[in-house]
C-alpha cells in the first residue's frame, strides 16, 4: 500500500494541465465524413455562416456544419466555373462584405493563351451580375498571366498581384468594383516590379497605410543561387516606397543550406510585425515538401526556418498548427493512415499544453466505413478553427484497399485533465513499470492510451478488472524512456500522467 501511495505522489508532482480533443459526434459519422469525389483535392477552407467552404483547383464545395453536404450550391454541392473554349483553374478565394472573390487562371483552349479572371459569388453560389461579365471579369495584359492574391479595399475595389510571363515579371494592378481594368492606376492596367532577377507574384497584404507585395526570385540557369523571396513595399497608388528595404524591396533566402529546384510560397500571414511564410520546395520532380519561415519586417531577421518536414503549416490564434502528410504514395507505400495535428508557439516549441504533449493523432476512418488500409496518404491542406474551440481538420485520402476522396475530421475540446475531487483514492502503478500497469480507484475506467513524447500514440493495451483494479498489459512497449498515459473514466473524466518505462 506505501508503494501505491508513493507512486500516486510522485505522479502528482509531474502533472501538467492538458486541453485534450476528442472527436466530434455531432459531425459527419462521429466526427469523420468522406465523400465520393474522387477529383476533389482541398487546398483552401472558410467557414462562412456556420457552414464551410472547400476549394480544390477545379471547384468550390460547401458543406454545413453538421457535416452534409449542401446539395443546393452549385450542382449537388459543388460549383464548377464553366467557361465555353476555356479551362478554369482556382488559386484561391477571399470572403468580403458577403461575396467570395474566387481568382486564378483561364486558359484558351484554342490558343494557349493563360489570362487572370476574378468570379464574384454569394454563399449560396449565384454570381453578382453587377460584376465584370456575368460575374466574371477577365484581361489579357498581352501575355501569359496568372494572379495569386487579391485584396478587398474599402471602396470594393481590388487591389491585386500577379505575374506576367517571358520574362517572369512580378505584376500588381487594381479593378474596379464594377469588374473592370482600373486603367487610372496604370495606363496599360498593370505595373511591374522592376528586379534583375526573374520574379514571381505570390501575396498581397496590409502593411502600415500601404501594402506588401511578395514573391519568389526564380533560380538563375546556373543554380547558384538558393531561391529567395521578395518583398516590396508601396503605397496605395501602387508607388515603391524607397525607404523600406534597398530602394524599396527586401530579399530574403528560404534556405541557405540546401540548394531547392524550385520554392512556391502557399501562403503568407502578417503577424506582430512578422511574417509567417508557408512555402512548398522541390529538390526534383519526385521529391517536395513543405515549410514554414517567420521574418521579422522590424529587424529584417529569419526568426525561425523548419526545413525538410512533410507538414502543412496553419497560423491560428498566434499559434502554429502542423498537419503531416505523405508524399507521392503509391499502391507500395510505406505510408499509413495515421497523422498528427501539432500545435506549436511561434518560436517553433511544442505546446506541450495541447493535448498529448502538443499532439493530436487522428486517422481519416469513421465507424460505417472504415478503412483499414496501411498504404495509402494523407494530405490534409486545410485547417479550420471556430468559435467554439473546434478543428475541421480538411483533406484527401489515397487508399488503395478502401474508400478514398475527399475527407473531413472535426474534432473539439474535452476535459481538461485535472485532478478532480471525485478521484480521491485513485493510483496508477508501478512506476516505474515493465509488463503491466494497474490503476486504482473508485471509478471505472473505459480506455487507456499510452503516447510516446512526440505525441504518437503507441497503443490501447488490453486489459482486466478484478477488486477495483484494472491491470493494462504494456508487453509490447520495449524501448526504455518516458510515456504519457491518457485514462478516460466512464463518466468521460481524463486523466493524463507521465510513466517510466524501466
Amino acid at each position: 500500500m506505501k508503494k501505491i501511495l508513493l507512486s500516486f505522489l510522485l505522479l502528482s508532482c509531474v502533472f501538467s494541465y492538458s486541453q485534450t480533443l476528442v472527436p466530434d459526434n455531432s459531425f459527419g459519422d462521429n466526427g469523420t465524413a468522406r465523400f465520393s469525389r474522387n477529383e476533389f483535392y482541398p487546398n483552401r477552407g472558410l467557414l462562412v455562416n456556420n457552414n464551410y467552404f472547400f476549394m480544390s483547383t477545379q471547384s468550390i464545395g460547401k458543406i454545413n456544419y453538421n457535416g452534409q453536404i449542401v446539395t443546393g450550391f452549385g450542382t449537388n454541392g459543388f460549383l464548377n466555373l464553366n467557361i465555353p473554349n476555356e479551362t478554369v483553374t482556382l488559386t484561391n478565394f477571399v470572403f468580403e462584405n458577403n461575396y467570395f472573390y474566387i481568382y486564378g487562371k483561364i486558359k484558351n483552349n484554342s490558343t494557349a493563351n493563360e489570362n487572370m479572371y476574378i468570379a464574384k459569388i454569394d454563399p449560396n453560389g449565384n454570381f453578382d451580375s453587377s460584376f465584370g461579365t456575368n460575374g466574371i471579369f477577365k484581361t489579357d495584359l498581352g501575355a501569359n498571366e496568372s494572379i495569386s492574391s487579391v485584396v478587398v479595399e474599402s471602396d470594393g475595389g481590388l487591389y491585386c498581384v500577379g505575374s506576367k510571363y517571358s520574362p517572369s515579371k512580378m505584376i500588381h494592378f487594381k479593378v474596379n468594383p464594377n469588374g473592370t481594368l482600373n486603367t487610372a492606376f496604370s495606363p496599360n492596367g498593370y505595373k511591374e516590379i522592376n528586379s534583375s532577377f526573374s520574379t514571381l507574384g505570390a501575396s498581397i497584404i496590409r502593411y502600415n497605410n500601404g501594402y506588401l507585395l511578395i514573391g519568389t526570385i526564380a533560380i538563375p540557369a546556373n543554380n547558384t543561387t538558393h531561391p529567395e523571396m521578395i518583398i516590396v513595399n508601396v503605397n496605395g497608388d501602387g508607388n515603391v516606397q524607397t525607404n523600406f528595404g534597398n530602394s524599396g524591396i527586401k530579399q530574403v533566402k528560404f534556405n541557405s543550406s540546401e540548394y531547392f529546384f524550385t520554392a512556391n510560397i502557399n501562403d503568407i500571414q502578417f503577424t506582430d510585425n512578422k511574417l509567417f511564410v508557408n512555402y512548398e520546395y522541390a529538390f526534383s520532380s519526385n521529391y517536395m515538401g513543405s515549410n514554414l519561415l517567420i521574418y521579422n519586417l522590424e529587424n529584417n531577421i529569419t526568426v525561425y526556418n523548419e526545413n525538410q518536414s512533410q507538414n502543412f503549416y496553419f497560423i491560428v490564434d498566434s499559434s502554429i498548427y502542423t498537419t503531416e502528410f505523405c508524399p507521392r504514395c503509391c499502391f507500395m507505400s510505406m505510408c499509413t493512415s495515421s497523422y498528427n495535428l501539432n500545435k506549436k508557439n511561434l518560436d517553433g516549441t511544442a505546446e506541450v499544453s495541447f493535448h498529448i504533449n502538443g499532439s493530436y493523432n487522428y486517422s481519416f476512418v469513421y465507424s460505417t466505413h472504415p478503412w483499414t488500409a496501411n498504404n495509402g496518404s494523407s494530405l490534409s491542406r486545410v485547417i479550420i478553427k471556430d468559435d467554439n474551440g473546434k478543428f475541421l481538420i480538411g483533406g484527401y485520402v489515397t487508399a488503395p484497399y478502401g474508400i478514398q476522396g475527399f475527407s473531413l475530421l472535426r474534432v473539439e475540446p474535452g476535459v481538461l485533465g485535472v485532478n478532480d475531487n471525485k478521484f480521491k483514492t485513485f493510483a496508477l502503478y508501478p512506476n516505474p513499470f515493465d509488463d503491466e500497469l494497474n490503476f486504482q480507484s473508485d471509478n471505472p475506467v473505459k480506455s487507456l492510451e499510452i503516447y510516446d513524447l512526440t505525441g504518437r500514440m503507441l497503443n490501447k493495451p488490453i486489459s482486466r478488472y478484478e477488486n477495483g483494479i484494472t491491470t493494462f498489459s504494456t508487453y509490447n512497449i520495449t524501448e526504455k524512456g518516458t510515456y504519457i498515459v491518457k485514462i478516460l473514466t466512464s463518466e468521460e473524466k481524463v486523466i493524463i500522467r507521465k510513466v517510466i518505462k524501466k
